[in-house]
């Protein structure tokens, strides 16, 4: 046997077993197409099979996914309060970390500094930020000692991060 009838007969083959495919599911009474999806399905099969639809059967448009097209998916929103702290804590920020960084002369992204920002711990605000301040000031003041260049100071974000994985550290007493 060639290549040739090896492939004819391949092909027979294939042809053959989707004729019986299409022929078990025409027994079954089911009409398939690719696009229907899991839920569209399930309400076609219903309606083309009465021996197993369990009632009526809500007609009701379905997109390919089978979400009703009526509903639409909602987000609830949780309701964050703030305290007065954290209200303060972030007017910090802002007020005061934020200028003093940038007599740094290290621009950086503000917006991802206040993310960071926000990850320091402060369970005594004025006191820790009284520390995070006298070390920031103590940590620009080594870099000019150390002649580094501005451009190679920490990002802000960094530096906080940085901060509040060392305070966290002191405070479980593991530095």
């Amino acid at each position: 046997m060639d290549a040739e009838q090896r492939l004819a007969r391949l092909r027979e083959k294939q042809r053959e077993r989707g004729r019986r495919y299409r022929e078990r599911k025409a027994e079954q009474g089911l009409k398939r197409t690719w696009a229907q999806a899991d839920g569209a399905e399930r309400a076609l099969e219903a309606i083309t099979r009465p021996d197993i639809a369990r009632g009526p059967v809500e007609m009701l448009p379905v997109d390919y996914y089978g979400v009703k097209i009526d509903e639409k998916p909602t987000r609830q929103k949780r309701a964050r309060t703030m305290l007065a702290t954290d209200k303060d804590w972030i007017e910090a920020f802002r007020d005061q970390f934020w200028p003093a960084w940038l007599q740094t002369g290290r621009e950086c992204s503000k917006a991802a500094a206040a993310l960071a920002w926000a990850k320091v711990p402060h369970p005594d605000a004025e006191g820790d930020f009284n520390k995070l301040m006298d070390r920031m000031e103590a940590d620009v003041a080594k870099w000019r000692a150390e002649g580094r260049d501005v451009k190679f100071y920490p990002h802000a974000a960094t530096w906080l991060n940085d901060y509040a994985r060392t305070s966290v550290l002191e405070r479980e007493g593991l530095i």
